[in-house]
């Protein structure tokens, strides 16, 4: 089963980027915008949990972008994002396990809130739910449902609202439970690296549920791990750097090494599309050339064959792809990732594309459709490419 658009730009990028203007990223916002606002009411957007396919994630959305919305729509959108996050602060879960969860759960909205306000019982919160993370029975470390997402979401926080909100301690509470998690598994398995992971038992690679997303978060906040613990952790970096594939994805998990498939998951929840911010993070930190090499073998193999059926949203679509080529132009200043970045935008906005793709079960959502969409325009305007962030999967620069 072939996953992905032939991308019709392949050989014409530069040519394709120079037309791909502020006046046609500030159209297609318009038109996104309109889009989102004017959806349908769906019950399902409002009863999820969490951003990552709930109204918290759409709130996000037009949070983040609040001020380009009122630009391109003439208008205010500070109702709409008031309205989703009241409602969704006055509903969340009683249920521990789904309150600690991060891109499915409260965690990840009392994070997406604090984009829009910020209040003390909020943050009181979140640094209660570190507890429940860092209990040895809690059943996760990935990003969407586990460990990792608390990491993930006060990073977010660092980044984009307020260096000093949540406290080290609950950082070093989570860190710790990963850290012992993973070296048990390694351990009782005898697997390829000090630190190995499973969900639902199968061994992840990605970022969603895998080894990267894993990797990813404890690294933003190597400064507060034991050097042991950081040797160790680098150690398992460069075990995964290993079963890179030739072309330049990874697997989806430990029971492809050795064995390709034709259907290449090449995603940011699955494959090198979200493997890549490891990496992007890892270049950045160390200036070891290896690490920038897995990028740019990534980073052709997105531009080969990125274009998804699966829709624009963040996780398994265009948008999250682009983004890959994003972050690696603010990394390297080579204007050609930009270049592929724009002719994303413009082939997620092409209406013979969006023929081929199937409409995702939530499709005005931050990870499935295009609220993400959204937030990858608005951070191609001139004025944004150089603070651009994966949405609530933040690097480190």
């Amino acid at each position: 089963m072939v996953r992905f658009i032939a991308n019709k730009f392949v050989g014409k990028s530069k040519e394709v980027a120079e037309n791909t203007d502020e006046k046609f990223l500030k159209s297609s916002i318009q038109a996104v915008a309109r889009h989102i606002l004017e959806r349908p009411q769906n019950d399902d957007e409002w009863s999820d949990r969490g951003p990552y396919t709930s109204v918290s994630g759409t709130g996000l959305a037009l949070a983040l972008n609040r001020d380009v919305l009122q630009e391109v729509l003439h208008r205010s959108v500070n109702k709409e994002i008031q309205d989703i996050f009241n409602y969704c602060l006055q509903n969340l879960s009683k249920n521990r396990e789904r309150q600690a969860r991060y891109l499915c759960g409260d965690l990840g909205t009392l994070v997406a809130s604090l984009n829009v306000s910020v209040r003390d019982d909020v943050i009181e919160r979140i640094e209660q739910i570190s507890h429940i993370l860092a209990e040895k029975s809690y059943p996760n470390d990935e990003v969407l449902y586990g460990r990792a997402g608390y990491l993930a979401g006060v990073f977010w926080i660092r980044r984009t609202v307020n260096e000093n909100l949540i406290s080290d301690d609950c950082v070093k509470r989570i860190l710790k439970a990963m850290y012992e998690s993973g070296r048990k598994y390694s351990k009782k398995h005898n697997s390829h690296c000090p630190l190995f992971y499973e969900w639902h038992e199968s061994e992840y690679i990605g970022a969603a549920h895998g080894l990267a997303g894993i990797y990813h978060t404890m690294m933003s906040f190597e400064n507060l791990l034991a050097p042991s613990e950081l040797g160790d952790l680098r150690a398992s970096i460069d075990w995964l750097l290993t079963v890179q594939i030739t072309e330049g994805n990874w697997p989806s998990s430990s029971k492809w090494f050795g064995r390709e498939r034709e259907d290449q998951l090449i995603h940011w929840c699955h494959g090198a599309s979200g493997v890549i911010h490891l990496y992007i993070q890892m270049y950045h930190k160390t200036r070891d050339e290896k690490y920038l090499e897995a990028c740019k073998l990534a980073g052709h193999l997105i531009w080969e064959k990125g274009i998804l059926k699966k829709g624009p949203g963040l996780c398994h679509g265009v948008s999250g792809n682009g983004y890959a080529f994003l972050i690696l132009y603010r990394l390297t200043s080579d204007e050609k990732w930009l270049s592929r970045a724009l002719c994303f935008a413009r082939l997620m906005m092409d209406k013979d594309v969006q023929g081929q793709q199937r409409t995702p079960d939530s499709p005005y959502s931050l990870f499935e459709g295009w609220a993400g969409a959204l937030c990858f325009l608005c951070d191609l305007l001139p004025e944004r490419r150089d603070k651009a962030q994966f949405p609530l999967y933040p690097n480190t620069f």
